[in-house]
């Protein structure tokens, strides 16, 4: 059975099981915030009339433990099943459903005979899930879909870029979050955007994170998917997760994905709404420029700035490949790499040192100079036969929050 089909189905035994017949109105939603739901409710002893839980999940892993890559873990935490609780002494029912659309994402049924009281217990979902973020000690950026990734500590040193460019965009984003007074003296929309904008590989999304992990905010991530609801429900839910926790950061990938008319209107409308967007830097990477509409690359107040992340020059090479040979490597031989690997990503001079490592271990030795030469030369050989790809573009959908179904 498909998606589709099954959450059909889904709707119709809901419907039956709270027929509208009887006063009931029936919502959609996929905001990770319902998640939260157990944990409200441990504040509120004999809310929960029934429940009916197949499965409550906490999982945590790490996924770099490399000391010169920040580091970070990915949280899911979720449930499958149904509440059936009071509020407010009203009754609410929510029902929890996956999907499998690359990886799992949950849709969520909501039956109620007054929408004020499910609107009040949402705004309690919203505040703890705040509460929570003050909490934390390690920066996290919130999805969706209920997956967290916690960013660890990490520095711009991690960041290789020509020095004034970081130090420009470091000052750009620190003083931002340090001026509310003086915007508000100029009567300036206090809400800023910056585009980065270049190559694959060239530090982009890095930058992005330890923007985050450096500054300490509630940071928000929205991606695009193959699900046209699930795309603007992503946009509207960052949007407004944003400006309830402002200060706060919202991280846009791969912007051109996002080119649908619909999309662009849609983030255009929110990022424009000076009294929502307060104290909100919004950040947007993108490999492809020539795709994104100009209203949002021209016009200042939306994306004040783009940013672009050329390939590395020789010093920024020559930076990176000291940084992970770690004195491993005579200096004479990394400036023969660096020179040689003119036109390499960030992401490709990394590869140097694996494609060596590999060339090593099939010999069984240690790794020696020629190895990282001869990376250099078959990294080349594959740039050049490397065929060359077009963003995917998702379709228009109509915003989503609670929405009858």
């Amino acid at each position: 059975m498909s998606n589709s089909a099954y959450f059909d189905n889904q709707v119709k035994l809901f419907r039956k099981e709270f027929p509208p017949s009887d006063g009931w109105q029936i919502f959609k939603n996929e905001s990770s915030f319902l998640f939260n739901i157990p944990d409200l409710l441990e504040t509120a002893p004999g809310s929960i009339k029934h429940s009916e839980i197949a499965r409550d999940v906490l999982h945590e892993s790490i996924c770099s433990e490399d000391k010169d890559t920040p580091a970070y873990t990915i949280k899911k935490q979720r449930w499958l099943g149904i509440y059936r609780l009071m509020w407010e002494n009203e009754s609410i029912a929510v029902r929890s459903l996956y999907y499998e659309d690359r990886g799992q994402y949950a849709y969520f049924l909501i039956a109620v005979k007054n929408f004020s009281v499910l609107s009040n217990f949402y705004t309690s979902l919203i505040k703890l899930d705040l509460q929570k973020g003050k909490q934390r000690k390690q920066t996290v950026v919130q999805t969706s879909t209920g997956t967290d990734i916690t960013l660890s500590s990490t520095t711009w040193d991690n960041v290789i870029l020509p020095p004034a460019m970081a130090d420009d965009l470091k000052a750009g984003v620190e003083t931002f979050f340090k001026a509310k007074e003086m915007y508000k003296q100029f009567n300036l929309p206090y809400k800023r955007g910056f585009i980065f904008s270049g190559p694959a590989g060239c530090g982009k999304t890095l930058t992005a994170k330890t923007i985050m992990a450096t500054m300490h905010l509630p940071s928000f991530l929205v991606t695009s998917s193959p699900s046209q609801e699930r795309t603007t429900s992503c946009i509207q839910w960052a949007f407004t997760a944003a400006a309830r926790h402002a200060p706060a950061i919202i991280l846009i990938e791969e912007l051109e994905k996002l080119s649908d008319p619909a999309y662009i209107s849609m983030v255009l409308n929110l990022m424009d709404g000076l009294s929502t967007m307060k104290g909100v830097l919004a950040l947007a990477t993108t490999n492809h420029p020539e795709k994104i509409d100009p209203a949002l690359l021209l016009r200042p107040s939306r994306f004040d700035r783009v940013w672009n992340f050329p390939l590395p020059d020789l010093d920024c090479r020559l930076r990176l490949l000291k940084k992970k040979a770690r004195g491993y490597v005579n200096d004479l031989v990394l400036e023969e790499v660096a020179r040689q690997s003119s036109g390499f990503s960030m992401a490709y001079v990394q590869e140097i040192f694996a494609s060596a490592i590999s060339l090593a271990l099939r010999d069984g030795r240690e790794v020696t100079d020629n190895d990282l030469l001869k990376s250099v030369d078959l990294l080349k050989k594959q740039i050049k036969s490397a065929p060359r790809t077009t963003a995917e573009v998702g379709t228009a959908a109509q915003c989503l929050g609670f929405m009858p179904v």
